[in-house]
């Protein structure tokens, strides 16, 4: 295991920002937290990773107590920030073996600059890049000592569709490569669901759902989707549709039906044999993302 979070609770004077909460993370996971702006992420990340000790509870992060072997610790995690500040005349290079002496075993630095496309700018001063490009830098920088466990915060902000799922596609490699487990907070829940093996949706300092994204969207219940285009409109019988929907909606330029599971096959054969040309849209993460947090709100 690891990380394993008991009863952790912290409390800013009067404000609770974690409120007993509890989890596990195995070895070679990826588990991501998500929630809104003052769920408690931060808060959460910064206990296990040994740089807030002002919480009771108890947490072990491969093994080790965060407050009593906070050095240990060091060697064996890394984390990735959204927002990293270096000095303005370092050079991309020269943050790379800046970071690869002060660990016993590091990666090459130049393999990984490659790997995530930044060895072009090499001899580029830091403070030159682009925000999506430090974004990457700090990725490179976090996985440089070999670490057993990467948090990582906002992983792709700043970045456009192609970078990110080249992001995407690395981090799923370099995990199986060498076995290291992530901790991932984000608010994109695209990210959440591609990468993650369990996803803790937290409002309020409290986890509301924990699960894998596949679990948490169908017990979400959440339905399928069938879009239908405005050309086929003429074709739809409206009366036949609404005994398979349970939602239907109109954008003038689409109309989408929602249904669910136990009636796809019938649904879908209708749609066929009645010459209606449709695509189909699985749920989402992001949808049953805010079926838990607005129930949670409304108890």
């Amino acid at each position: 295991m690891s990380i394993v979070v008991e009863n952790l609770r912290r409390v800013y004077k009067q404000k609770v920002a974690v409120d007993d909460v509890s989890f596990t993370v195995d070895d070679h996971e990826c588990f991501g937290l998500v929630g809104p702006n003052g769920a408690g992420k931060t808060t959460i990340t910064e206990c296990i990773a040994g740089l807030n000790h002002g919480y009771t509870g108890a947490i072990s992060v491969l093994g080790l107590d965060p407050k009593k072997d906070h050095k240990a610790l060091t060697y064996l995690i890394s984390i990735q920030l959204q927002e990293s500040s270096y000095q303005d005349k370092l050079k991309v290079k020269e943050a790379c073996q800046l970071f690869s002496s002060l660990y016993p075993n590091p990666s090459d630095h130049n393999v990984l600059l490659e790997r995530f496309g930044l060895s072009a700018y090499a001899n580029t001063f830091i403070s030159r890049l682009s925000g999506g490009l430090k974004q990457r830098l700090s990725i490179v920088l976090a996985l440089i000592p070999r670490p057993k466990i990467v948090f990582m915060d906002e992983l792709t902000t700043g970045l456009d569709p192609e970078a990110r799922l080249t992001i995407w596609d690395n981090l799923e490699q370099l995990r199986d490569e060498q076995s290291v487990s992530f901790f991932l907070t984000t608010h994109y829940l695209q990210e959440a669901q591609r990468l993650c093996d369990r996803v803790a949706i937290l409002l309020d300092g409290k986890i509301v759902a924990l699960d894998t994204p596949g679990n948490l969207i169908s017990s979400s219940g959440v339905g399928n989707n069938v879009i239908i285009s405005a050309d086929e409109s003429s074709k739809i019988s409206f009366d036949e549709i609404a005994r398979f929907a349970s939602d239907i909606s109109s954008s003038g330029q689409s109309v989408m039906v929602t249904y669910e599971q136990a009636v796809e096959k019938q649904f879908l054969a209708y749609l066929v044999n009645s010459s209606i040309a449709f695509h189909t849209q699985e749920p989402s993460l992001e949808e049953a993302y805010f079926h838990y947090v607005e129930g949670a709100r409304q108890e």
